[in-house]
C-alpha cells in the first residue's frame, strides 16, 4: 500500500520541520534517486517510537503564459492504522517517503508537518496532529459500524455475497458524508479491506468466514482505541 496522497492545503507554520533540520527527537534528510523522484527520510533521534508521521512536498510548476503554480502533494504513514505497511519507527529508525517524479526540479521543498509518538506525545502543527488523531477516529467508528453489520448479517444467515452488497452501499453512503478527504480515504480503506477479504474466500462458508474477519477487525480496533494521543469525539451534528 502507498502512502496516502492529499491534495489539500492547510497554511504552513513555524513548527513545521525542512530538509536537515532536527527538532523534537525528528531528523530530516533527502536524497535524489536516478529516475528523478526523492527519498525524503525522516529519522528517529528520540528515545520513544514514532507511530505517524506527515509530510508535505511543494514544488513550483510550469502554468498557462508566464505564470507558474506550486504543486502540493502530501503524504501520511501511520503504524496504528496500517502496521503492516508502516511498523512504528524505532529509536534510531527512520522512514522514507517518496516524493515527486520525473525530471528533477530544484524549485522544491519537503517539510514535516506533525509527527505522533507512541508515548502519546506529538510534533508539528495543530491542525496536522488533529488530522492524524481524527483519521484514527475515522477507523474507530467506521470498524465498529463494520462489525456490527458482520453479526447482523451472521444472525440473518445472509450470504457472503449479500453482505459484501451491504457493504459496499455503506462504503458509498458513509463516504458521501464525510467531507474531509482524508477521513474519507480512511472510509474507503476499512470497507475495501473488509470486502476484498470477503470475495477473496468465495469457498468458505459464511460462519467461519466471518468469525476470521471479525476477529481481525477486532484486533485492529483495540489497537486504535488504546493508540496515543487518544483521539478527539467526533463533533455533533452540524458543527465542524
Amino acid at each position: 500500500m502507498q502512502p496516502y496522497r492529499l491534495f489539500f492545503v492547510f497554511l504552513s507554520a513555524c513548527s513545521a520541520i525542512s530538509r536537515g533540520q532536527a527538532s523534537g527527537g525528528v531528523k530530516t534528510s533527502e536524497a535524489t534517486l536516478a529516475d528523478g523522484r526523492v527519498e525524503f527520510r525522516v529519522e528517529n533521534v528520540s528515545n520513544k517510537s514514532i507511530t505517524a508521521v506527515a509530510v508535505e512536498g511543494r514544488t513550483t510548476v510550469a502554468s498557462r503564459g508566464a505564470k507558474r503554480g506550486v504543486a502540493k502533494t502530501y503524504l501520511i504513514q501511520d503504524s496504528v492504522i496500517d502496521p503492516s505497511t508502516y511498523p512504528e519507527v524505532m529509536p534510531g529508525g527512520s522512514s522514507a517517503f517518496s516524493l515527486f517524479g520525473g525530471k528533477s526540479d530544484n524549485d522544491r521543498q519537503i517539510t514535516v508537518r506533525a509527527v505522533l509518538f507512541s508515548d502519546g506525545s506529538s510534533l508539528g502543527e495543530a491542525q496536522w496532529v488533529n488530522l492524524l488523531l481524527r483519521r484514527r477516529r475515522v477507523e474507530s467508528e467506521e470498524l465498529e459500524r463494520a462489525l456490527q453489520m458482520i453479526n447482523t448479517a451472521v444472525l440473518l444467515g445472509s450470504s457472503p455475497e449479500e453482505l459484501v452488497s451491504q457493504m459496499r452501499s455503506a462504503k458509498t453512503t458513509r463516504m458521501g458524508s464525510v467531507a474531509d478527504i482524508a477521513e474519507r480515504q480512511i472510509v474507503d480503506l476499512v470497507y475495501g479491506n473488509l470486502i476484498s477479504n470477503f470475495e477473496a474466500n468465495p469457498k468458505v462458508p459464511m460462519n467461519p468466514l466471518a468469525r476470521r474477519i471479525t476477529q481481525d477487525a477486532t484486533v485492529s480496533l483495540t489497537r486504535i482505541k488504546q493508540s496515543k494521543p487518544s483521539f478527539p469525539p467526533a463533533a455533533p451534528a452540524g458543527q465542524p
